[in-house]
C-alpha cells in the first residue's frame, strides 16, 4: 500500500494548531509515526474507497469489488437483508444490495465490518469501556441516515463512512495519555471550561480529528473524507463545497458539517443511556454555521437522538 506524501501529512496537521500550544507534551513525530503504523484496512475497502472517490465510477465496479471477496459478500448480503428486514423480498446479490441499500451506506458496510475489533475496545485514556467508542461510532453513522431523511436531502456518499470513523485518532492519541498528561487535560477543560478537542490542541497541540485525517490518509481514503475527519469539530475550517456537491465541486465542508451534527446526537444518545447521578461531560454546542445550514436547534437534535436510539440496538445486534 503506497502510503500519503509528506506535503500532504504537514497539511493535514496544520503548524499553527502546534505553535499555539501553550504546553506541548507529545513528540509530534512519534503520533504521526503511531498513525501510519496502525493496521491497514481490508483490500477490499481500500478498493472501494478509490472506486468511490473518482467522479467516473460505476455502480458494476462497486458490485465486482465486493463481489470478488468471498469472505465480504455474504456477510455483506445478510447485513442488507437485516437492514431492509421489514420489506419483504431478500436480496440475494451484491447488485440488488448497491441498489436497495445505496452506495453509501454499503460502504459503510464494508469499512464497519474492517474496523469493528478495533473499534470495539476500550479506550481508557477517553473514560471508554469496551464497546462503547463503537457505538458511538455506529450512532454516528446512522445518525446521518437520519439527518438525510430529515431534511430530505441525499447527503455525499462519503458521510456514512466519515461519521463511523471520525473519532479513529482516539485510538492512537490515548497510546499518548499517561496519567500526567490526562490530569493536564482534565484541568485545563475545568480550568479554561474547554472542550475535549480544545482541551487536546492546548495541551498536546494536536487533537484526535488531525491525527484521524492522518490515519485516512494512510488508508488512502478519499480527500473529503480525511478532511472531514479533521474537521468535525470545526467544520468550517474544511474547504469550501455545496451539499449536493456537482462533479469537480468539493464537498469536504459538507461533509464535515454532516459528522459534525452525527458526532453531537451520539453524544446525545449516549447521555439518553448514562444512569442518573453518573457524571458527564459538558455537551459540545453545535456550530452556528451547522445550525444555520440544517435549520437545526436542540429539541431537532433531541429528536435525532431519540430516532437512532430507537434502532442502535437493532443494528449493533446486527455486527455482533
Amino acid at each position: 500500500m503506497q502510503e500519503a506524501s509528506p506535503a500532504e501529512d504537514v497539511e493535514v496537521l496544520p503548524a499553527p494548531a502546534v505553535r499555539e500550544a501553550t504546553n506541548v507534551l507529545v513528540d509530534q513525530d512519534a503520533l504521526v509515526l503511531a498513525a501510519r503504523e496502525l493496521e491497514p484496512l481490508p483490500t477490499t475497502v481500500t478498493r472501494l474507497a478509490r472506486i468511490l472517490a473518482r467522479q467516473d465510477w460505476e455502480m458494476r465496479e462497486v458490485e465486482e469489488a465486493i463481489a470478488l471477496d468471498q469472505a465480504l459478500t455474504p456477510r455483506i448480503l445478510r447485513l442488507a437483508n437485516s437492514a431492509l428486514s421489514s420489506r419483504g423480498h431478500r436480496i440475494a446479490t451484491v447488485g440488488e444490495a448497491v441498489m436497495r441499500v445505496g452506495t453509501g451506506p454499503l460502504f459503510s458496510m464494508a469499512m464497519a465490518l474492517g474496523v469493528k475489533r478495533r473499534f470495539a475496545a476500550p479506550v481508557k485514556a477517553y473514560g471508554l469501556a469496551e464497546g462503547e467508542l463503537w457505538k458511538h461510532s455506529v450512532a454516528a453513522a446512522l445518525t446521518v441516515e437520519s439527518l438525510g431523511t430529515r431534511l430530505r436531502r441525499r447527503l455525499p456518499v462519503e458521510s456514512f463512512t466519515a461519521a463511523l470513523l471520525h473519532d479513529v485518532g482516539k485510538l492512537v492519541l490515548a497510546r499518548f495519555l499517561d496519567a500526567e498528561r490526562l490530569e493536564l487535560l482534565r484541568a485545563a477543560a475545568e480550568r479554561g471550561r474547554l472542550s475535549e478537542r480544545d482541551a487536546e490542541l492546548e495541551i498536546l497541540g494536536v487533537d484526535h480529528g488531525e491525527l484521524g485525517a492522518i490515519i485516512a490518509q494512510h488508508w488512502q481514503l478519499p480527500d473529503p473524507l480525511v478532511r472531514a475527519l479533521q474537521h468535525h469539530h470545526s467544520p468550517d475550517g474544511a474547504p469550501d463545497g455545496a451539499l449536493d456537491a456537482a462533479p469537480g465541486e468539493s464537498p469536504d465542508r459538507a461533509i464535515a458539517h454532516v459528522v459534525h451534527v452525527a458526532d453531537l446526537v451520539a453524544d446525545r444518545v449516549a447521555a439518553r443511556r448514562r444512569k442518573k447521578g453518573e457524571p458527564a461531560p459538558p455537551p459540545e454546542p453545535l456550530a452556528a454555521s451547522t445550525r444555520d445550514r440544517f435549520k437545526l436547534d436542540d429539541a431537532a437534535l433531541d429528536e435525532l437522538a431519540q430516532s437512532v436510539d430507537a434502532r442502535l440496538a437493532d443494528v449493533l445486534e446486527r455486527y455482533a
